[in-house]
């Protein structure tokens, strides 16, 4: 999947829209347009096939800190059950600093990165890529490691569908992960 936010909604892979949530909009971003996140918006996808025992993801991510925590893409069941899919999010740490982690489940545990950075709530544009193999884990920002660690299995997607990107909404929401009011671009999913 590929999402280059650029004045459109649309996946380039499979030339389809997704599903667009409340009113987000397109501001200046990384390269042309960026997704531009708003109160109660976000945005869905089906899997598309990317819900495979290995996944990486990738995109420029600019922080809105308010409000002061958000989901920025979830993969999740619509219980509150950690043991299944994905989840990313923002947090507040401080009155000058988020922390960014992600919590993923491998059937029969969940594995927590919490927080896998820590950045200035004015911070530029910064790049993520997340590469989660069947027992190993490795986030990049800016192209640099910033965690690594084994897992023990792969993730597990039992009911999980669908994508959603800009908040936790609808299924990671039992922690005020709602919507996020940053900037997203160039999102690639392998």
């Amino acid at each position: 999947m590929y999402l280059p936010f650029d004045g459109h909604y649309l996946n380039m892979v499979t030339s389809t829209e997704v599903t667009v949530v409340g009113s987000p909009g397109f501001a200046a971003g990384k390269v042309n347009d960026a997704y531009a996140g708003a109160a109660d918006s976000y945005i869905t996808i089906p899997p598309c096939g990317v819900l495979v025992s290995e996944i990486s993801v990738a995109f420029w991510y600019k922080i809105n800190a308010v409000p002061d925590r958000s989901g920025i893409l979830q993969m999740s069941t619509d219980a509150e059950d950690r043991t299944k899919g994905l989840r990313l999010f923002r947090e507040n740490l401080d009155a000058d600093n988020q922390k960014i982690g992600l919590n993923f489940g491998i059937g029969t545990a969940e594995v927590w990165i919490n927080p896998f950075d820590t950045v200035p709530n004015e911070q530029d544009w910064m790049h993520i890529a997340i590469t989660i193999s069947t027992n190993h884990t490795v986030i990049y920002v800016d192209g640099a490691i910033v965690k690594e660690q084994d897992n023990e299995g792969a993730i597990d997607w039992t009911g999980c569908d669908p994508i959603s990107i800009a908040s936790g909404a609808p299924d990671f929401i039992y922690w005020q992960h709602y919507s996020d009011n940053s900037l997203y671009d160039e999102m690639h999913f392998f």
